[in-house]
């Protein structure tokens, strides 16, 4: 575990990585780390992770009637 947390903070002093402190509520890895019994807080951290392919490929949406 050291020699992961040195090669953070090295990564960190050489200006190639910041890291930033995210309140448990809020951290969208949960998403992949943690069981959801709570839909809600499921659903907000997917939006946070998830974006609909058309946004990723800039491709025009149909607009809607």
């Amino acid at each position: 575990m050291n020699i992961h947390e040195f090669c953070v903070a090295e990564c960190q002093q050489l200006g190639e990585i910041k890291c930033h402190w995210v309140p448990g509520k809020e951290n969208p890895l949960d998403l992949f780390t943690k069981e959801h019994k709570d839909g809600g807080h499921f659903q907000s951290l997917h939006d946070l992770m998830i974006v609909p392919l058309e946004e990723v490929l800039n491709i025009p949406t149909a607009p809607t009637a």
